[in-house]
């Protein structure tokens, strides 16, 4: 643990995982969802978890949105702006995969990523997840990203 976030070097994270939890209530409890909705696949994505939160357990908040503060939630605004995050009701912090898997099992829908919850899947496909994450809004950018200079993060790392 380098104590800097999320480290790339030793991919250890100051956030504790979900995953290496024993308590079931976490996966139970609804979350909060962070997404950037001015990002073309960011609004696809959370398209898809609605669609499939039925119950609508699950609260969804554009980070996007004017006024947005991410250290209202007690998160950092670079990393809420990097990763999708979600934050159960215990104050757990995922981001991610590990968010994605977390958001779908509360719905019912873990089948459709349940490689996720294997710790060598995570493993492989973080990597991959962080180098989507870095490109998504100069990508998102040249799609036709909605943003009105709101949604940009100051002190970017």
């Amino acid at each position: 643990m380098c104590g800097v976030g999320y480290c790339s070097a030793c991919g250890s994270s100051d956030y504790p995982s979900v995953f290496e939890s024993t308590e079931v209530e976490i996966l139970r409890s609804t979350m909060k969802l962070f997404y950037d909705g001015a990002c073309v696949f960011c609004r696809r994505e959370i398209k898809v978890i609605r669609r499939m939160d039925r119950d609508g357990i699950h609260e969804y908040i554009d980070i996007s949105a004017p006024g947005f503060d991410a250290t209202a939630y007690g998160l950092d605004a670079w990393r809420v702006n990097r990763y999708f995050t979600g934050v159960s009701n215990n104050g757990t912090v995922s981001e991610g995969p590990e968010t994605v898997y977390l958001a779908l099992k509360e719905t019912g829908f873990a089948f459709l990523v349940f490689p996720l919850r294997f710790e060598l899947v995570r493993r492989l496909l973080n990597p991959v997840y962080r180098l989507y994450a870095r490109w998504r809004i100069p990508i998102s950018n040249k799609l036709g990203r909605k943003c009105d200079g709101t949604c940009e993060v100051k002190g970017e790392r």
